[in-house]
């Protein structure tokens, strides 16, 4: 990743399992400086759902959230998309309706 700074000089910064948090590393295959893609990413999230299948449920993070999207969120993406379109035929701002929270 190509960091920029304003006030110091920029540098990369490479993706380093040993310096992720412990979500990050748990799905980081490879050694630092290689490159992960969508391939990675999807076996991180399918290894993910399946551990917590086999447990018997989700599993929190630090955060208390899920690792991956649940059924919850994919009906806020709906909730959200309807009001982009109903927006766009309006011509005017609209609320985000039925907001799962």
């Amino acid at each position: 990743m190509w960091l920029g700074h304003r006030d110091e000089p920029n540098r990369l910064v490479a993706r380093d399992p040993g310096t992720l948090a412990p979500a990050g590393a748990a799905v980081s295959f490879y050694p630092a400086g290689h490159v992960e893609g969508f391939g990675e990413t999807f076996r991180g999230l399918v290894e993910r759902v399946h551990a917590d299948v086999a447990s018997g449920g989700p599993r929190p993070d630090e955060r208390g959230e899920t690792a991956y999207p649940t059924f919850r969120d994919g009906l806020r993406g709906l909730a959200v998309d309807d009001a982009i379109r109903r927006s766009a035929a309006s011509g005017a701002w609209t609320d985000v309706e039925g907001n799962p929270s």
